[in-house]
């Protein structure tokens, strides 16, 4: 199967007051899949949100380049092949849900009433979708940012600790509609979280990052069924992997102490 992204040993360096520079990502090397999902984990500050800004396109590596579909990322900006979820919903606050989420397409493209209810329905927002952003929870205004992303029917969708603000109760109900979401649209995901059990549930690989710069130092694969519910996180698989991964991350804890 042909990748549908890769990320060829980017570098990305920041600039500093006394002409220097820092190194946030160093010779990183990562594909992804089509319909897969793969989760950035690391310790705080390691880089991973500048690794994923980069992956889809919102940053220009130093070094290296980042190829969707065989050209480069940033030539798919606008087509709505590539959507990007940051840690807080960004909700437009003078549109309704109904609003907030056809707004990518409402310029260039019409989503039918029918495609749009179905979507709704999937994202349990039909009783919402003439609600304001000031009159929803932390959980729908999240539901509302992934309606967003899912309208234009992208090939992949980059997450950036997306339900980190929301209770635990809230995030896993969540991230079983999510792994449903995937499943239907066939979309791949890359995401990045600080939540150990978060990224074993949605992913199909895990990638750790060390410590300044980043770069890639363990990478584990999850083999746990496509479909996955709240039972998923009581198996001895799913507890097994969760397992693995925090070993991982300790042993990388380690070597920066």
């Amino acid at each position: 199967m042909e990748h549908l992204l890769e990320v060829k040993n980017i570098s990305v360096q920041f600039p500093l007051d006394n002409n220097s520079f820092l190194e946030v990502v160093k010779n990183v090397n990562l594909t992804v899949l089509p319909g897969e999902s793969v989760a950035i984990i690391g310790l705080s500050g390691c880089g991973k949100s500048t690794l994923l800004k980069t992956a889809c396109g919102l940053i220009r590596p130093n070094v290296g380049e980042v190829i969707f579909k065989k050209s480069s990322v940033q030539s798919f900006f606008g087509s709505g092949e590539l959507s990007y979820i940051p840690q807080e919903p960004l909700l437009l606050p003078n549109k309704t849900v109904v609003g907030n989420i056809i707004f990518p397409i409402s310029s260039h493209r019409v989503k039918t009433n029918v495609a749009v209810n179905k979507l709704l329905s999937k994202l349990k927002l039909s009783d919402h979708k003439d609600f304001y952003p000031k009159q929803l929870s932390g959980g729908l205004k999240q539901r509302v940012s992934l309606g967003r992303a899912l309208v234009s029917s992208p090939s992949i969708i980059f997450m950036d600790e997306p339900f980190s603000s929301l209770d635990q109760f809230t995030r896993d109900r969540l991230g079983e509609d999510l792994i449903g979401l995937r499943n239907k649209f066939k979309t791949s995901l890359v995401l990045v979280t600080h939540n150990i059990e978060e990224a074993v549930f949605l992913s199909d690989r895990i990638i750790i990052l060390s410590q300044n710069p980043a770069s890639i130092v363990r990478e584990i694969k999850i083999n746990l069924p496509s479909e996955r519910n709240h039972q998923t996180r009581r198996s001895d698989e799913y507890l097994t992997l969760t397992k693995q991964v925090r070993l991982a991350l300790d042993k990388t804890l380690l070597l920066y102490e």
